[in-house]
């Protein structure tokens, strides 16, 4: 995620909306893609000061 470009995150959002109704959950694109973004901002600062980053959705 630290080296997605923007249409990549969104892609991923995207997908994720879309693997989450399979199961008959319903999460909005938008927020769908601020979570993505924000998740890959996180990325870009570990990997900027060496460290990693372990993400678990439940």
């Amino acid at each position: 995620m630290a080296v997605a470009d923007g249409h990549r995150l969104d892609s991923a959002a995207e997908r994720w909306v879309e693997l989450r109704a399979e199961d008959g959950e319903v999460i909005d694109d938008e927020v769908a893609q601020e979570i993505v973004h924000h998740v890959a901002a996180l990325a870009v600062g570990a990997v900027r000061t060496g460290m990693s980053l372990f993400c678990w959705i439940c």
